[in-house]
């Protein structure tokens, strides 16, 4: 039998499916490239709009810090800039009245001597009212904080302050009297009585800065300038320009500056910087010598180098009735210990001196 045909040839494979296929390949990439130039052309508007916006960020703050540090200026432009109340607490700019420089030429008749009270001091009228009105040439805002903080009858109490072309000017309650050392070194004008009553009433006003103030304070400059004294004689201790705060713990505070009126410095002081509370113990006794005897610490100093014992300079040159003046001799020797330690505190000195007073008026009054 003749043999079978050869089966048919398989049909040729169309070349649409490679072809196809091949087309979705390229479509695929392409459409994978344009994906990532889209998001690549997202992202660079992205990063240049967040790069703008820092550029204008960073400019801003150029230009504040620009505006915040100002080129240097004149010392004239600097000082008419200048805010004193940028040193002194929100209190004190609350409690106190700030004065135009006008006033208080206006209340001393331009700060004429006929106004003086010597040094720098002068006493005018304000609205009617008495004050004292102190000069001070430097930084005066730790003694305006320090007064502002205050309140007590035998510390002199600051009304006001002004600043005018670099100099403060404190303005004080009027202590129509004047300086304690105005009345003192007079043999006639204070009987023994008001001197006792001088004296307590400084020692008064030193417990309260010691044992009452918070934090406590050290006077530093304790003399008999620095006590004035109202229309009653009685005390106010002020200048507290020098004073300290011992802080809490130990008591005292070192120092390398030494401060103060000859005469009345103590000799820890001195030698070694040592303030505490016992350095206006010492000044005080100072100052008591003074009181009761007239004569003021040159003296008393020059009578002591030349061989006298404090206590007869005491004895003999008391306004004090005889019977007293043991008690006040006592009272100055423990003041003056050199060993600070051995000083009694001013607490014991008020409890001591108004026993005296006590006896004072009592001796007055009997005759």
């Amino acid at each position: 039998p003749p043999p079978p045909p050869p089966p048919p040839p398989p049909p040729a494979q169309s070349v649409s499916p490679p072809l196809k296929s091949k087309k979705t390949w390229v479509y695929l990439l392409a459409g994978v490239l344009g994906g990532a130039l889209v998001l690549s052309a997202i992202g660079a508007a992205i990063f240049c709009l967040v790069k703008r916006r820092s550029k204008t960020q960073e400019e801003t703050r150029n230009f504040d810090s620009f505006t915040a540090k100002k080129p240097p200026k004149s010392d004239q432009d600097q000082e008419s800039e200048f805010d004193p109340l940028d040193g002194l607490s929100g209190m004190v700019v609350d409690t106190l009245k700030v004065y135009k420089f006008n006033e208080l030429r206006s209340a001393t008749s331009d700060f004429t001597s006929s106004s003086s009270i010597g040094g720098s001091g002068y006493i005018g009228k304000i609205n009617g009212d008495g004050a004292m009105i102190k000069k001070i040439e430097g930084n005066a805002s730790e003694e305006i904080n320090l007064l502002s903080k205050l309140n007590h009858f035998n510390i002199i109490r600051l009304s006001g302050f002004c600043f005018h072309e670099g100099d403060w000017y404190l303005v004080y309650e009027h202590a129509s009297n004047g300086s304690l050392s105005d009345w003192i070194h007079s043999k006639s004008l204070l009987s023994s009585t008001q001197r006792l009553q001088i004296a307590l009433d400084i020692a008064t006003g030193l417990n309260y800065l010691h044992n009452f103030a918070d934090p406590p304070y050290v006077h530093r400059d304790l003399n008999s300038g620095n006590v004035f004294l109202d229309y009653e004689f009685r005390a106010k201790i002020g200048n507290l320009g020098l004073a300290r705060s011992t802080g809490e713990g130990e008591g005292y505070v070192l120092t390398r500056h030494v401060e103060g009126t000859r005469g009345y410095l103590a000799p820890e002081y001195l030698e070694h910087g040592l303030v505490s509370t016992k350095l206006d113990i010492y000044a005080f006794g100072v100052l008591l010598s003074e009181i009761v005897t007239g004569k003021d610490v040159s003296e008393l100093k020059k009578e002591i180098d030349g061989g006298d014992a404090m206590e007869e300079l005491l004895v003999r040159g008391s306004f004090l009735p005889e019977g007293l003046v043991i008690f006040v001799v006592r009272l100055v020797d423990d003041c003056l210990k050199r060993d600070h330690l051995n000083r009694p505190s001013m607490d014991e000195i008020v409890q001591t001196l108004s026993k005296i007073l006590t006896a004072s008026k009592s001796w007055d009054s009997s005759y």
